[in-house]
């Protein structure tokens, strides 16, 4: 009989289910397409080519493949190629044949998601269903949707200065640098002491770039500011058909490569704002085409190109969920770049509300430098004069198109209001066409609030913003709206008591200049007393899942002003953590320029920037800190780190978790001042926070906004080997550091704790002619440990039914089933958290096999956690009697089962190093695996074959535990469906 429960008894309702979430199958890999790598050796000893060989031997065993690169420029970093091969060839037999390294499939990458300024459900936006979700983005072109292209030509003629002295600008016209990013980092100090970034070749990988800006020069080619480049896939690369590459790496169907051209190279103009290294020679490899695709083999052969073209520091803005070190063909090359003495800078990603263990590729490798974003401390502003009162400061790209002056009318005086200018204004409102008129956002689009200012003849728009959220750039679009500016709250309520008290009188103009300098003498509206300095909300969380620290450090990649298209306005305000990488790339150039001499290698910079940086505290003005695992070491100090003269090794401490602590580690000092230096040592915790919001025993998903545990400020306890160190100019010296994990509660132990914070090195001369100098590493540790980390998936949140499961259409199956082979069997399941290898296996129907997780449960499914056998196991009060009494069946063996010994039919799926699924920011919101299943299976000689009509079958779905053993089947977690068959 076959036993179906509908979906709609187990989810709150059917549509939940039938919208689905995205298929990691799907998603993540181009289908039949894979990196081959060989090493060569045995076959240039013969005299071949070693790629032209493996390729000839591929085509001989009857593999009909595509070719899509070929990696042959750079063969110790990857010498290989990818393919596409012929419907149900596998990785397997690749391996098989002789010469054949290794092989990975081509997964598709994609630039960061831009975040929506911090935009959240109260707030509002032209696109009020993007708001309405906060699990969904937006890309970085939507920040710049409709733009004000009207004075294009005016942008054009008020730059051509620019184009006409690009070639020899003078040191001297950075000088002066008052741009918010830069006072934030000190990069404004270096500026004005002329060093820019010269001599030293950055290789940006991203989606081309309009060179046509003249901000960026105006030009490219040999004496341009973009000299040099590629474009590796044309406009419409889909990831799956060939790309069209040329010499020419134009793009304008995207701002996201034109915006980190400027970040790290813009040149003087009039709205007052420079790239941090713009006399460095820069160049744009083009990977991404304008549907924003990408695939990792055209990063590989982009990496190798900028390394045969001689770049010094790499920059990339893209990649996606892995989890782990050493994964991809990427990794592995940008490890091996960075040891050949290339930086190389990767963004940490926007996946913040994906909450910790969701480290990114590129981002996490070894020798890499990963990048996190922080909210600026002084926004970019302009000056907004007022009659008989101080300035105030508007935020937006440029000086708003508002000629002459106005009166300014607010829609509301009442600042509690949510709801200002939602409805139609007033019959009694005057007529606003003279009128600059200020509107608080909330509660409805900003169309709305638009469309009913311009009803009553209005302009001019001031929107001013919640202290909640901030959002500098909005545009005019097709409201009819003549220009548009945002106030940050203070300015907006410094405003409204100047309306309050003389409200007829109440004048203000819009002159054309430069950006309101940074500094403490900012005008009002400036600086972010909210979240200034502050970590952005999307900045995404490490570790990896083999506790390796990501980011290294953090920069500013909020709310920043920088280069778009012509088309876009030619400047333009985005956010996100692809314009903090470029941020450390140029600060990096800043310090190869200015301490070239050195020779400094990739690893000495990383260290000189994260432990000179500040750290950042968990809210304004607090002396509790960020967790190592958002911040790194801190904000850049780039001026700091220019000058300083104390090169210390680790940059970070991984102190593992606590089964595999590492508590004691090596800190070696080496002292290039040109005096003796005595070092003391010291350490500050850092807030210590929750990976889960509950215990792990219940909670399986990982929190999406980690709080802290009870003793917030609880780090390691830290001791030195010794409590100074006098060390000889030139020298090094090392020593042992010692650390403990906090004591913390059962119930903060059970959330799967992250302790973390800094040990201080402090620098004395120990004659006079050096600065005392001060250092940090940050560390962190896991108060657990790992192998107790839940990896299946066993709740109802992302779906609506409880994971795993098999379904045929809306039904799911709860007992005994029979299906035609076509009939769309699918087996269902998420992943909670890491795994080094995933199995998805054809059993028998009556195997001698009870899972971690039980196949139904009176409609829903329960946890169950493998205890010792000498452990006095009780069910939990969610645990079903009959469920808890078959899984003790199990443990009650002497000796855990090997995983060898489970008898198995042959292979449906697996895969090795699998990330943690997405439940909230991918495109689709969520991710999972969705594998449809017509009884066709691998056999384990590497043959296909097809389950038997009629005999009945199970599917048997097993996660390695992070840190377990792989031949051990209790060292697993486990599912095993319930018995169905194949009618035909």
């Amino acid at each position: 009989m076959q036993l179906l429960l509908p979906l709609l008894l187990l989810a709150a309702s059917a549509s939940a289910f039938n919208q689905g979430g995205t298929s990691k199958t799907e998603l993540k890999v181009v289908p039949n397409s894979f990196f081959v790598q060989t090493s060569g050796t045995a076959l240039t000893k013969r005299g071949l080519n070693p790629v032209t060989a493996i390729l000839s031997d591929i085509k001989s065993k009857g593999i009909d493949y595509t070719l899509r690169q070929q990696f042959q420029s750079l063969p110790a970093a990857f010498h290989g190629a990818s393919i596409t091969v012929p419907d149900g060839t596998t990785a397997d037999d690749l391996l098989a044949i002789d010469g054949v390294q290794a092989v990975w499939p081509v997964q598709f990458l994609r630039k960061p998601v831009v975040p929506l300024a911090g935009d959240e459900p109260a707030s509002d936006s032209t696109n009020s269903a993007l708001q309405s979700n906060p699990s969904i983005k937006t890309t970085a072109s939507s920040l710049l949707t409709n733009p004000d292209t009207r004075n294009i030509s005016v942008f054009r003629r008020d730059l051509n200065d620019v184009l006409e002295r690009r070639a020899t600008i003078p040191p001297s016209s950075y000088t002066g640098d008052v741009f918010g990013p830069h006072v934030q980092t000190s990069v404004d100090k270096a500026h004005n002491s002329g060093l820019l970034g010269k001599g030293v070749k950055i290789g940006i990988l991203d989606e081309g770039v309009d060179y046509t800006n003249p901000l960026l020069g105006g030009c490219f080619g040999s004496g341009c500011q973009i000299s040099f480049g590629y474009d590796f896939v044309g406009d419409n690369y889909t990831g799956e058909n060939t790309p069209i590459a040329d010499t020419d790496p134009y793009s304008t169907c995207s701002d996201h490569g034109t915006f980190i051209s400027g970040v790290i190279g813009a040149v003087p103009n009039v709205y007052g704002f420079t790239g941090v290294a713009p006399a460095a020679t820069i160049g744009m490899y083009r990977i991404t085409s304008c549907p924003g695709v990408t695939t990792e083999d055209v990063l590989v052969k982009a990496l190798l190109q900028a390394a045969n073209d001689g770049c010094n520091v790499i920059s990339i803005s893209l990649g996606g969920g892995v989890g782990w070190l050493a994964v991809t063909p990427a990794q592995i090359v940008i490890d091996y770049l960075v040891g050949q003495g290339v930086h190389v800078i990767v963004a940490t990603g926007n996946d913040g509300v994906e909450g910790p263990f969701f480290a990114e590729a590129p981002a996490s490798t070894v020798n890499g430098t990963s990048v996190n974003a922080a909210e600026l401390t002084y926004l970019p502003t302009y000056q907004a004069n007022l009659l008989n009162r101080d300035p105030i400061a508007y935020m937006s790209p440029k000086p708003l198109n508002a000629p002459g002056a106005y009166n300014i009318y607010f829609t509301s005086t009442d600042s509690s209001i949510t709801n200002d200018a939602c409805s139609p204004l007033p019959s009694s409102t005057p007529d606003l066409s003279t009128r600059a008129v200020v509107v608080q956002r909330g509660t409805c689009t900003f169309d709305t609030k638009y469309a009913n200012v311009v009803a009553a003849g209005g302009k001019v728009v001031l929107m001013y913003n919640t202290d909640d959220y901030m959002l500098p750039q909005l545009n005019v679009g097709s409201s009819g709206l003549q220009a548009v500016g945002g106030l940050t709250r203070e300015a907006g309520l410094q405003l409204l008591a100047y309306y309050a008290v003389n409200s007829r009188s109440l004048r203000i103009s819009f002159p054309s200049g430069p950006l309101s300098p940074a500094g403490p003498t900012a005008l009002t509206g400036t600086a972010d007393k909210t979240k200034g300095g502050l970590m952005s909300s999307f900045s995404g969380y490490g570790p990896t899942n083999e506790l390796y620290g990501q980011p290294s450090y953090t920069a500013p990649g909020a709310n920043i002003l920088s280069t778009v298209s012509l088309a876009s306005g030619g400047v333009g305000i985005m956010r996100g953590t692809s314009f903090a990488a470029p941020f450390g790339a140029g600060a990096t150039a800043l310090i190869l320029s200015a301490r070239s001499s050195e020779n400094l290698s990739p690893l000495e910079v990383r260290s000189l920037l994260t432990t000179t940086a500040s750290w950042v505290p968990v809210t304004v003005g607090s002396s509790t800190y960020e967790t190592v695992i958002l911040q790194g070491g801190g904000m850049i100090n780039v001026s700091k780190a220019i000058a300083a003269k104390t090169l210390i090794s680790p940059y970070q401490f991984f102190l593992n978790d606590t089964k595999y602590l590492n508590s004691l580690q090596k800190l070696t000092i080496t002292n290039r001042n040109s005096v003796s230096m005595k070092y003391t040592f010291n350490s500050t915790a850092a807030q210590a926070i929750g990976t889960y919001d509950g215990s792990a025993s219940s909670d399986v998903l990982v929190s999406t906004d980690p709080t802290a545990v009870s003793a917030a400020s609880v780090g390691a306890k830290v001791t030195f080997s010794t409590s100074y160190l006098t060390i000889p100019a030139g020298q090094s010296k090392t020593m042992q550091v010692g650390f403990a994990p906090p004591y913390l509660t059962t119930a903060d132990i059970a959330r799967f704790p992250i302790y973390s914070g800094f040990v201080g090195v402090v620098g004395t001369p120990s004659t006079g002619g050096a600065a005392t100098e001060a250092y940090s590493v940050p560390y962190f540790g896991v108060a657990a440990n790992m192998i107790d980390m839940p990896i299946l998936d066993t709740t109802d949140v992302a779906l609506g039914p409880r994971y795993p499961f098999l379904a045929v259409g809306e039904d799911i199956l709860t007992g005994t089933g029979s299906y035609a082979r076509d009939g769309n069997l699918v087996i269902y399941f998420r992943l909670a958290g890491g795994t080094r290898r995933l199995y998805l296996d054809l059993v028998n129907a009556n195997i001698d096999f009870t899972g971690t997780v039980p196949s139904v449960t009176n409609g829903r499914r329960v946890r169950m956690a493998r205890r010792s056998a000498s452990a006095s196991p009780a069910p939990s009060p969610e645990m079903a009697a009959s469920a808890f009494e078959s899984w003790s069946h199990l443990e009650a063996r002497a000796n855990p089962v090997k995983f060898s010994d489970v008898p198995t039919i042959g292979s449906i799926y697996s895969t090795g190093l699998a990330a943690r699924d997405y439940l909230l920011n991918f495109d689709g919101g969520f991710t999972d695996y969705e594998l449809p299943f017509d009884g066709t299976y691998t056999t384990s000689t590497g043959g296909s074959a097809q389950a038997s009509t009629g005999v009945s079958y199970r599917v048997l779905l097993r996660a390695l535990k992070i840190t377990g053993n792989p031949t051990n089947e209790d060292q697993y977690e486990s599912w095993l469906s319930p018995p169905f068959s194949f009618t035909s």
